[in-house]
């Protein structure tokens, strides 16, 4: 189990990446995505703990990526002139809802498909599920990656991932007349390298 000191960390990593990041999605229509930090910090919190990670995965990454959602949704029902004490209620009961049938269709599914969730069923693989597992594992049982481990390249993808949006930024002001340079958007090409897993590499190019 996630020990209970960690739940005020989780909560304020909440807070405080939820405001910039309800910015930038509102702004851009394009959201930060906070899994990896969290994986990272729970990675070195927990490590040899999968089921605590989880909890604390949950608490950070889920909890943000659920408020994103309903702040989006809040946004077009302004836009729409729908009162937000209509909207609320109506958020908390959807919640209920949807929370409710998708428990019950999960454990119907458990129960009654052969084989789900494994390779010998093709059509009911749970590849997002599958892509949940392997996380664990990695920053789990495995441990985070430091400078010694061997995959300690990975981590460069923080500081190239920082500059190149910069590069393209710097280039725009630098040559204003060269317009095709306005649609290069590293963001929005990195952004779509992360469906890949679970997402077949092959849809990328597409």
């Amino acid at each position: 189990m996630m020990p209970a000191s960690l739940i005020p960390l989780s909560l304020l990593f909440t807070i405080i990446f939820s405001i910039p990041n309800g910015i930038i999605t509102a702004t851009t229509s394009m959201g930060l995505v906070m899994g990896t930090p969290s994986d990272l910090i729970s990675g070195h919190l927990l490590s040899g703990n999968p089921v605590a990670f989880l909890a604390f995965r949950t608490f950070t990454f889920t909890c943000q990526d659920q408020i994103i959602i309903y702040l989006t949704n809040a946004k077009i029902a302004h836009y729409m002139k729908i009162p937000p004490r209509i909207v609320f209620p109506i958020f908390i009961l959807s919640s209920v809802i949807t929370s409710t049938v998708q428990y019950a269709t999960a454990i119907y599914l458990l129960q009654h498909v052969p084989n789900i969730c494994t390779p010998e069923n093709s059509i009911w693989r749970c590849l997002g599920l599958q892509n949940t597992f392997s996380t664990t594992i990695i920053f789990s049982l495995t441990g985070s990656f430091n400078m010694s481990s061997q995959y300690s390249s990975v981590l460069w993808g923080f500081l190239v991932g920082a500059i190149l949006p910069i590069l393209s930024w710097s280039l725009c002001k630098m040559y204003p007349n060269i317009k095709w340079f306005a649609f290069i958007h590293f963001p929005m090409f990195l952004m779509a390298t992360n469906a890949i897993p679970p997402a077949p590499a092959a849809e990328y190019p597409s």
